[in-house]
């Protein structure tokens, strides 16, 4: 009973061919699925659902606890400095930071009243055990050595430790062993870790997600040289910088597993309307549509840049300076410590396809392997800089700048760069829910556990692609900007500001090799119909390669024979390895500071802008978590073949931001023009009255489709637009307005 309307649920098993390419299924008699047919670990985790506090059958359940929390922050510094003679300076700097949560629910899982925003333990889904947590150190040692009159040498070494750990609290502390609580999904040796992931893709049931047990460390070893040197007229810098980035992960997300629920599975086939099918029968069923774990695995990753710079701050004329600089930027392909990487290569012969281009590769040495330890060739760029301030008057500067600026490479745990030495197998329904994925109770499907150095691994299941000449782009931004300010009177200074950027080979993750090409949309639900079927044939169509059927199982449908590398069932995505984003950014500020006379300061800003991008998801969490709705912003492209749709308003973009900052001194009290003395004058003097004003506008929102089905395997469709009258109503109900626009 989704949103508590009684909709038809359907026997998956009774599932048959129609004859006319399509198939047909039958209702549960009385609409009441058999206590024999139920799902027993579905049964074992429902009995962890609260009792309804509450009238009705949906929305029926209030949290009884706020969550209570306190954030707990800890720093600490330790510095000593030693001078030796005027010359010599040695400065050595120990900082040590915690961040942590004190959770109501770390001392007591078990209380409801601890928990606040979701069901209680352990259907909460993704509350960390003492929250978000990271421990840092830093030690840092800086020499200044001034070597003449006109130049100084500095030299700075430092490192610099950070922990994150991400610990589910149905994982830590250890020991809880659900698996075997609850009867645990076969096949996954794994499933003892944690409480198992359930989502429901339809029909707004609670999810949960409890798949969370990573622990993150990052060290960075770097080393700065530069030097300074006064020359008449100019100011020279000269520098170079190597640094270290060790990342080391202990990987072990997801690997009790995620479970996903469609009403597909137990509605009229291929309907995902709503009409008939319930996500939640279908676990009960224990039905799934997709499913997925991944093997625990750790890695050691070293990430070396080098940067070199020089610079010129050159006084031209009294009113003419100029600041012209180039940088250069080095960054070596990533190793890891044990040689545990992988990649595939889309040209590479399979040999579980008879030889399909489309296999991993291996690097390091030794047998099936590459021969090489860098993941990626070298990547470098040459990063200009110049800037100049001209007094245009006595009253008014001018001032305009322009530069190439370069990020590190990082790609935070390469993901899928270690298959073959874990991998995450992934099931899926072949045929949009006709058929599940697989039934829970009886376990996945065979997989292969690794590590393997095989051509062939996780065929037919899927790989992560990414490509190496992607990373060898380094992601660059090209800034520039021209300014005008002037002295007015009263001690106010205003400021024009037009700023711009470009963002080219910025990580994104909006690549997806594995949709069917557009041209196939005319076929609809047939390209879920198996490549045997005489329809399917009629059209000429025919198996990719001769050992299609026997590969592929279940999932050898049309449409996955018409997908780029057919042998497999997904190729994942890689997120920020993929160098091919890119974003522009205009604004224009308007900014008034008065400094301080008669009492009164302030700062006044005014910024109107826009930002467009294809590059959210470079940040995950920033396109799931702020602005865009939907994940608009964080998935697939809608239609990999014409990319070009994905550039728009940024889920950061805020087109108009305000922002004032203003101390007044009233004008009473000693020394103040009024009332001076006396009582009166200490009673109402010495007041101050101050301000922070802040406005903004909103974020973007995004608008999906999410009941549409194109069989394309492509990214989450999104509707089209009927209008540009964007402005949403100010009062009232805003449903019907919403309606009209999509």
């Amino acid at each position: 009973m989704p949103n508590g309307k009684l909709v038809p649920i359907y026997d998956p098993n009774s599932t048959t061919p129609d004859g006319n390419g399509g198939y047909t299924r039958q209702m549960f008699a009385g609409n009441r699925i058999p206590i024999s047919r139920l799902s027993p670990l579905a049964q074992n985790i429902a009995q962890y659902y609260p009792a309804p506090n509450l009238p009705g059958l949906v929305n029926n359940y209030l949290e009884t606890g706020a969550g209570a929390k306190n954030l707990i922050n800890n720093a600490f510094l330790i510095k000593f400095d030693q001078n030796f003679g005027s010359r010599n300076k040695l400065a050595f700097t120990w900082t040590k930071s915690s961040s942590y949560f004190n959770n109501a629910y770390d001392s007591d899982l078990t209380d409801p009243n601890n928990w606040g925003g979701s069901l209680p333990y352990p259907l909460a889904g993704r509350q960390y055990y003492h929250g978000d947590q990271y421990y840092g150190n830093v030690f840092r040692v800086n020499d200044t050595q001034i070597i003449t009159a006109s130049v100084v040498n500095t030299l700075t070494v430092g490192v610099h430790r950070l922990t994150h750990p991400e610990h589910d609290v149905t994982q830590v502390p250890g020991g809880q062993n659900w698996g075997t609580k609850l009867g645990g999904v076969a096949n996954n040796p794994y499933y003892n870790n944690g409480f198992p992931s359930v989502s429901f893709a339809t029909d707004n049931y609670y999810s949960w997600d409890s798949s969370k047990l990573w622990d993150e460390y990052h060290t960075e070893e770097a080393l700065d040289e530069s030097v300074n040197w006064v020359k008449r007229n100019h100011n020279f810098k000269f520098g170079y910088s190597i640094a270290l980035l060790h990342m080391d992960v202990n990987n072990r997300n997801n690997a009790t597993g995620t479970y996903t629920f469609s009403r597909l599975e137990t509605a009229t086939p291929l309907d995902n309307t709503g009409a008939t099918g319930s996500s939640f029968a279908s676990f009960m069923l224990g039905a799934a549509d997709k499913g997925t774990f991944t093997v625990p695995n750790a890695q050691e990753l070293l990430f070396r840049s080098h940067a070199m710079f020089v610079q010129d701050d050159w006084k031209i004329t009294p009113k003419l300076t100029a600041n012209l600089g180039l940088r250069f930027e080095l960054n070596e392909g990533a190793t890891e410590r044990h040689d545990q990487f992988s990649l595939f290569n889309p040209d590479v012969p399979n040999p579980a396809c008879g030889g399909c281009p489309g296999a991993l590769t291996f690097l390091g040495s030794g047998a099936g392997r590459l021969g090489r330890r860098g993941l990626w060739s070298n990547s470098h760029g040459w990063g200009p800089r110049a800037g100049l301030a001209y007094q245009f008057a006595k009253d008014t500067v001018i001032r305009a700048g322009f530069g190439i600026f370069f990020a590190p490479e990082k790609s935070p745990g390469l993901g899928g760069a270690n298959d073959g030495f874990t991998s995450s197998p992934n099931f899926t329904s072949p045929n949009t829910g006709v058929t599940p994925a697989f039934q829970w109770d009886q376990g996945l499907p065979a997989w292969q556990p690794p590590p393997f150095i095989n051509p062939a691994f996780n065929t037919p299941n899927g790989v992560t692609f990414w490509m190496p000449s992607d990373l060898e782009k380094t992601p660059r931004t090209y800034s520039w900007n021209i300014a005008i300010s002037r002295a007015l009177p009263g001690h106010v200074v205003a400021d024009i500001t037009y700023t711009g950027s470009k963002g080219t080979f910025l990580p994104s993750n909006r690549e997806n090799d594995m949709q069917i090409d557009p041209k196939y949309a005319s076929l609809g639900s047939l390209l879920t119909a198996p490549i045997t079927d005489s329809a399917v044939q009629a059209l000429g169509f025919t198996a990719p390669f001769s050992n299609f059927t026997q590969l592929l199982g279940a999932h050898a449908t049309l449409g996955q024979a018409l997908r780029r590398w057919p042998q497999y069932n997904s190729i994942g995505q890689p997120g920020m390895t993929m160098h091919n984003g890119n974003s522009t950014y205009n604004a224009l500020i308007l900014k008034a500071t008065k400094r301080y006379s008669n009492g009164l300061s302030l700062v006044a800003d005014f910024t109107w802008s826009k930002l467009l991008t294809d590059a959210d998801s470079a940040e995950p969490w920033i396109a799931g978590v702020v602005g865009v709705g939907g994940g608009v912003g964080g998935s697939a492209a809608q239609d990999n073949y014409n990319r070009r749709l994905e550039k728009s308003y940024s889920v950061l973009d805020m087109p108009e931001v305000f922002k004032l900052t203003a101390s007044y001194d009233l004008p009473f009290g000693p020394n103040r023009r009024f009332v001076t003395h006396g009582f009166a004058g200490h009673l109402v003097g010495n007041w101050n009255l101050a301000t922070y004003t802040f406005y903004q506008s909103g974020y973007p929102e995004g608008v999906i489709d999410t009941g549409y089905n194109n069989y394309l395997f492509g990214g989450q469709n999104r509707p089209n637009l009927l209008t540009t009258d964007w402005r949403a109503p100010v009062s009232g109900d805003g449903s019907i307005r919403i309606k009209s626009l999509i």
